[in-house]
């Protein structure tokens, strides 16, 4: 997820990932928690089991407590007085003792700037920083149209 704002040339960037949660165990969650992932969400509204689809994914939104989600990370990237934001496009190329690195990398393409941003968590590898960068570095080094269609697949079975 982003969150893009910022003055002409000026940009703060806002990450976050859907899987960068603290999961200390709640009750409310534990009884649901099996059911509690985007495959069941969508076979509950497909089937329109909506009593079911609150009890599960709305009634840990009214507990205080576990999981909660964590933010991520924010970018401020402030750009030469004299170049000023047009357009912006983010490439997302992309518990106990929980670690993650937020990395971002950029490489002049033409008259553009690809910038790749990407979060990494210690579930992906002992060093989230490795990851994270060796993310970043293979987006910027396949382009954006390769990186986009990897992002858009792993959505589609997420």
């Amino acid at each position: 997820m982003l969150c893009e704002r910022g003055e002409t040339n000026l940009l703060r960037l806002s990450l976050d990932r859907s899987d960068l949660w603290d999961e200390c165990p709640a009750k409310p969650h534990v009884a649901v928690k099996d059911r509690f992932h985007w495959s069941a969400m969508q076979r509950m509204v497909a089937e329109n089991r909506m009593d079911e689809f609150n009890e599960v994914f709305d009634s840990n939104c009214d507990y205080d407590g576990p999981p909660t989600k964590l933010p991520a990370g924010r970018v401020e990237i402030i750009l030469a007085p004299a170049q000023q934001r047009q357009s912006f496009e983010l490439n997302l190329a992309t518990a106990e003792g929980i670690a993650y690195a937020v990395c971002a990398g950029w490489k002049r393409v033409g008259n553009e700037t690809l910038l790749a941003v990407t979060v990494a968590t210690r579930r992906e590898g002992k060093s989230p920083q490795a990851v994270a960068q060796a993310r970043v570095e293979k987006a910027l080094s396949v382009g954006w149209a390769r990186t986009l269609r990897a992002h858009a697949d792993w959505w589609r079975v997420f």
